[in-house]
């Protein structure tokens, strides 16, 4: 009885010859023609002549002066299926265009005797312009009757796609047919992130600079925080993607330069559609685009930002610290705001101002907080030259993000839940999930990390979210108790999830008692109402509010055309 699961490589009898245009395929040997089907594990079976042996892997709020809503922003989507977060573009480089070119077929593989060794994929062939499908990010047609067969599409290019890129290009995973279907493509700095975590990692070659002495100050002190072991630092994006084109070219994946529309998974293999009728068809899909929330969250807080990369005509930044927080500038109405610098050499440095509230700021507004805090640091501002401006907009909400939305597909960066809800850190959890798809895949197991942070840390930063947002506690008393009671080096860990249930008994008894205490009844609250009332639609994360002082080079920001942008700024 024919496996309803199977699809057949052809109608033809088992032995048949198939002709070519020369004659019979092959050396005129018999091609071993079977049924092809996916088990659940994914294996494939029975392809023609391998004998089965191919690898498995398988708010409404209070608007101030000079402020304007969610709402105000437009709440445009980058996703035209309704994607809530607006990460970093930069102005498009690049975009490419949609060629010709079509996808030869590939040639019948000829018998050979069976072994122990998993079989060669038959090679994509490369020709003219309108000819086959070329390699390595060449645009690819796929007409609706012959869509691309492969083991892993990426749906996504930016942060999380690239890390995991060259994580399988690290792990040696080779025998893999690789897609990624992204409009964009990336050359350039777009980004900057920065993040903690021990030396010495495949990183550090890629690194703009880093720090073992960060700054946390308030209006009553000033304090340095030695990171020993750990370091802060600071890397932007031109690496980044460089290093993943090299080990895409390597991987020998197709990329097709085309948003992702339709994602539909039928257990067995899932069917990815883009706009203009091209398709996919994957064992796994790995999805980094923006989505919303699966419902909307009790807390919803925009973490916003403008920064300048400030050129100064003396020696005026000290290279070895960088300022984490700091808290003496003005407070808004309901939220907290600081400011953040990162030097990379004593006249040379990104000098932002960042708020944690439910609204954003305007052009004027962001303009206004950096120049008032640029005086308080006291530069100079007519020996000063701003080079590039960084904006954007990171979702801060205890919303969930569901990272198995089906089977076979496996969301990761901010969309899988990698962004803190917190703080807003993601670049750590990005890192961490990429390599563990990456050794997954090398060990022939289901490419699905783990958490990207464990239930106890979601539901504490669901109780300090709340804490903060009803006003129970202060943004600069809340982080400088934190810093103040705990050695830098366990809150560190602790913001990235990586801190034992002793240790964050530890932090919880730093803060006020009464308003957490407070905050937590009122989550429990609120949970029950959440399972007793219907979902409610999560709201859209709005743009970030572009600026661009004169003279200086628009680097960063949140906002543009749909594309596979997947991962935010993480400090």
């Amino acid at each position: 009885m024919r496996n309803p699961r199977c699809r057949h490589v052809s109608t033809r009898r088992r032995g048949e010859l198939r002709k070519g245009p020369d004659g019979p395929t092959g050396t005129g040997a018999p091609i071993d023609v079977h049924p092809v089907g996916l088990s659940p594990l994914g294996r494939w079976r029975g392809i023609a002549g391998d004998g089965g042996n191919a690898p498995a892997w398988p708010t409404r709020s209070a608007v101030g002066p000079g402020r304007r809503s969610a709402q105000e922003q437009g709440c445009r989507c980058l996703a035209r299926s309704g994607g809530t977060y607006i990460p970093d573009v930069v102005r498009i480089l690049d975009q490419g265009a949609l060629g010709s070119a079509t996808l030869r077929s590939r040639a019948p593989t000829p018998t050979r005797p069976r072994s122990s060794r998993p079989p060669r994929w038959p090679e994509r062939r490369s020709g003219p312009s309108g000819g086959g499908g070329r390699r390595c990010g060449s645009v690819v047609r796929v007409t609706d009757s012959a869509p691309l067969d492969v083991d892993l599409a990426l749906l996504g290019g930016g942060g999380a796609a690239s890390l995991l890129l060259a994580a399988l290009d690290r792990h040696g995973v080779r025998d893999l047919r690789l897609a990624i279907v992204d409009p964009v493509r990336r050359r350039g700095q777009d980004r900057t992130w920065a993040f903690w975590g021990h030396p010495d990692t495949d990183l550090d070659p890629l690194l703009s600079a880093s720090w073992r002495q960060v700054e946390v100050a308030t209006a009553a002190r000033r304090r340095v925080l030695d990171l020993t072991p750990l370091r802060y630092a600071m890397l932007r994006s031109g690496p980044v993607y460089d290093r993943a084109a090299d080990a895409e070219r390597r991987l020998d994946a197709t990329r097709i330069v085309a948003p992702a529309e339709m994602v539909r998974d039928d257990g067995t293999r899932v069917l990815v559609r883009t706009g203009d009728g091209r398709a996919v068809r994957a064992a796994w899909v790995l999805d980094s685009r923006p989505r919303p929330p699966a419902r909307a969250g009790r807390t919803t807080w925009l973490q916003h930002f403008r920064g300048w990369w400030l050129e100064a005509d003396r020696q005026v930044f000290d290279p070895t610290r960088a300022v984490l927080m700091d808290f003496r500038t003005p407070q808004p109405p309901r939220g907290v705001s600081f400011g953040y610098v990162l030097p990379v050499s004593d006249r040379y440095a990104l000098v932002e101002y960042t708020e944690f509230s439910p609204d954003l700021l305007t052009d004027a507004g962001y303009d206004s907080a950096l120049a008032g805090y640029r005086d308080l640091l006291g530069l100079d501002p007519a020996g000063l030259r701003v080079r590039e401006v960084e904006n954007g907009v990171i979702p801060m909400t205890d919303a969930p993000f569901p990272a198995r939305p089906s089977p076979r597909v496996v969301r990761l960066g901010t969309a899988g839940g990698a962004t803190r809800p917190s703080t807003g850190f993601t670049f750590s959890a990005m890192y961490r999930q990429a390599d563990q798809v990456a050794r997954a895949l090398a060990a022939g197991r289901a490419p699905v990390p783990a958490p990207a942070y464990p239930a106890r840390h979601r539901w504490m930063d669901a109780v300090a979210l709340r804490a903060l947002d009803r006003g129970g506690v202060g943004g600069p008393e809340f982080f400088d108790r934190l810093f103040d009671r705990n050695p830098a080096e366990r809150v560190l860990r602790f913001l990235d999830g990586g801190t034992t249930p002793a240790e964050e008994v530890a932090i919880m008894n730093s803060t006020r008692l009464l308003p957490m205490i407070a905050a937590t009844a009122g989550d429990a609250v609120h949970r029950v109402r959440d399972r007793l009332r219907p979902t409610r639609p999560a709201p859209a994360i709005p743009p970030a509010v572009v600026g661009e002082a004169p003279g200086a080079t628009l680097t960063t920001r949140r906002g543009g055309p749909p594309s596979g942008e997947d991962d935010v700024r993480a400090r």
